[in-house]
């Protein structure tokens, strides 16, 4: 499960990072506040601001985060964790690795 390079575009500096791949597009920050994050996959949005993560449906009205999508997003951060260590990256994982669907 190694992120391979196919993907469109890749920033990924120690603090910031960006990345597409597929349906799938990533900005994330590492302020010195925390981490802000925000992800797309398809047309669901996800923002991660404060410790807390937010999901957002096509036409941007607030949605709850289901199991299924939960799932999806720990293994987006599975396949994250195959790129080089950055700071941003490792609280980006660890974010990730913590959603929890909420009903």
């Amino acid at each position: 499960m190694r992120l391979r390079a196919p993907f469109l575009r890749m920033v990924l500096r120690n603090t910031y990072m960006e990345l597409e791949l597929g349906d799938i597009v990533i900005f994330a920050e590492a302020k010195r506040r925390g981490l802000y994050a925000e992800i797309y996959m398809g047309d669901v949005g996800y923002i991660y601001e404060k410790g807390v993560w937010y999901a957002y449906d096509g036409e941007g009205r607030p949605k709850i985060i289901t199991a299924t999508e939960a799932e999806r997003l720990r293994k987006l951060a599975k396949k994250l964790s195959t790129l080089p260590k950055y700071h941003v990256l490792e609280q980006l994982i660890k974010a990730l690795a913590s959603v929890e669907p909420r009903a």
